[in-house]
């Protein structure tokens, strides 16, 4: 199988992630680093500013060894020990059998980068790192993923909510249904010489009574084992107790954090850039988990500070809420402000890499880094990647489609289709028509004005109502026309089905785990020797028989 690369500049969002891409000076007063120049002064001054190393390594030593990790995932971490060594970090939610594509591609675009740093900068060391974010209680975002079926039909496999359980995912372990669950997946899953021993894999990591964080850890361990992937599990009570100076400034510089937050909100909005996070009013950056486990948000009100989740809200004093986390540190996690600047006090970060999404927000932050006294990193793009399969391509080639074009008018495609493939001569017949009804009436309508001008009111009801059936008999026209592209049309629908599922990119939705049993283990593989991080543009993978 031959994997080709194409760039594509197409219309993307947010804005503001446009204008990180192609117009950096535009939004550079709202990150610290240039993300293609500032390399060295980056990693200078994190080295200067951080003091965590030996304890970060035995805790990602530990955690490591513990999910079975790779010899070459142990050599890196103990690259982490020397004092030129860094980080380059991704994260991602644990969705089950790894959710969405892209958090392939975030892995990917982590290990490809770190190998070009460290043939660029040779003094330095550099690590790929993946933060498991299981703190949040998000279980609707990491309970389910998208395959297409062996008839080429998407389909949803999912675990069962419980939409009063606000436990944090670290918390949560693998249901009974599991198995009902590997048994569709089997069952829907296209026949290839990978499938079994790929479902086999995949009962071994997902099996009932594991906690979920364990699971993807294993998942991950099991998919970039052989680059060296370092997982780090942040919710760890060892890993808690490192956070405890982070967490007691937050408290302490609450009303400081928020002042700056909105202030910097507004800049970006007076430059015409959406929010893409917002605090609520006296909203610290912390959720606590209460006696009932549930993870509950910290509003400061004053000397007491309220404890609040969708069921359940309690108060307790700011001076109990610093001894909580001086005694129990593990009962804390961020938000989603605090998350990326927790994680950059933990590690030596030098880069994170992410999406439209984060480097919005992250735009949002760089105050919040200066107040808290952590170097923020550089935020490099993930590389954006849809996958053009054989049969697509095809598809494609046969009706002369514009590869662009599709990517703009997604759903739209058929009905552009259907315009441009209708018989023109039919359109011009109905225009030509209509037309001629109005002049007809215009001439009938001055006629009989002269005649009489009470026998004109009637003229535009009779137009409109023959206007309206000319409209009615285009209409059927047209249907009787889509029944003659039928096939055309069904073909069509299947390049939009599988580039873009429910309306977004195929990477947004579809779980990896369709191509490696499709294509084999060597998917993965075949997707990072071709995909170009120094490129920004969108990418096209177009696969090709050998």
């Amino acid at each position: 199988m031959l994997f080709k690369l194409q760039n594509i500049k197409i219309d993307e969002k947010p804005k503001l992630f446009v204008d990180y891409l192609y117009d950096f000076e535009k939004i550079s007063p709202f990150f610290k680093w240039h993300p293609l120049n500032d390399w060295s002064v980056c990693i200078e001054e994190r080295l200067a500013n951080y003091s965590l190393r030996p304890e970060i390594v035995e805790v990602l030593y530990h955690q490591n060894q513990k999910w079975n990790a790779s010899d070459k995932t142990l050599s890196y971490v103990d690259k982490l020990k020397a004092p030129n060594a860094v980080a380059v970090v991704t994260g991602q939610q644990a969705g089950i059998f790894g959710g969405p594509l892209y958090t392939i591609y975030k892995i990917l675009s982590v290990i490809k980068l770190v190998e070009y740093l460290q043939k660029k900068y040779d003094k330095w060391f550099f690590v790929p790192i993946f933060w498991m974010e299981v703190g949040d209680n998000d279980y609707k975002e990491i309970n389910h993923f998208y395959f297409f079926t062996f008839n080429n039909e998407l389909e949803r496999l999912s675990l069962s909510d419980l939409p009063n359980d606000y436990r944090s995912i670290a918390l949560r372990k693998i249901p009974s249904e599991i198995t009902e669950l590997h048994k569709r997946f089997s069952e829907i899953s296209l026949p290839s010489e990978f499938r079994d021993q790929i479902v086999e894999n995949l009962k071994r990591i997902y099996t009932e009574g594991k906690s979920f964080a364990l699971a993807f850890a294993e998942l991950l361990h099991y998919l970039f084992g052989n680059y060296g992937l370092v997982v780090m599990d942040p919710t760890e009570k060892r890993v808690a107790n490192l956070a405890k100076p982070l967490y007691y400034k937050v408290l302490q510089k609450s009303g400081e954090i928020n002042n700056v937050f909105e202030r910097n909100n507004d800049s970006l909005i007076d430059k015409g850039y959406h929010l893409q996070i917002a605090l609520e009013p006296g909203q610290s950056l912390l959720f606590i988990e209460n006696e009932d486990k549930a993870r509950s948000k910290i509003i400061l009100d004053g000397e007491m500070c309220i404890i609040q989740n969708p069921q359940k809200k309690s108060q307790i004093s700011e001076n109990s809420l610093f001894d909580l986390i001086s005694q129990s540190p593990d009962k804390f996690t961020p938000n989603v402000v605090l998350r990326p600047v927790l994680q950059d006090f933990l590690l030596p970060t030098v880069a994170y890499i992410g999406g439209p999404a984060e480097i919005s927000y992250a735009a949002q932050l760089k105050q919040i880094y200066q107040l808290l006294e952590v170097v923020e990193p550089i935020f490099y793009p993930r590389t954006r990647i849809t996958v053009v399969e054989n049969k697509i391509q095809k598809i494609i080639n046969k009706y002369e489609l514009d590869i662009r074009k599709i990517l703009i008018l997604r759903e739209m495609l058929v009905d552009e289709f259907i315009s441009s493939h209708t018989d023109q001569e039919v359109h011009s017949a109905f225009k030509m028509a209509e037309q001629h009804i109005k002049k007809a009436m215009d001439e009938l309508k001055s006629v009989l004005h002269q005649i009489d001008n009470t026998l004109d009111s009637g003229i535009g009801k009779t137009e409109k109502s023959m206007i309206d059936f000319l409209g009615k008999l285009k209409y059927r026209a047209d249907q009787s026309y889509k029944r003659k592209l039928e096939t055309e049309i069904n073909q069509i629908n299947k390049v939009i089905l599988n580039l873009f599922p429910k309306g977004e990119y195929q990477e947004r939705i579809v779980n990896s785990f369709y191509f490696k049993i499709k294509y084999g283990p060597e998917f993965i593989d075949k997707i990072y020797h071709t995909m170009d991080i120094l490129n920004w543009d969108h990418q096209l993978i177009l696969m090709g028989s050998v």
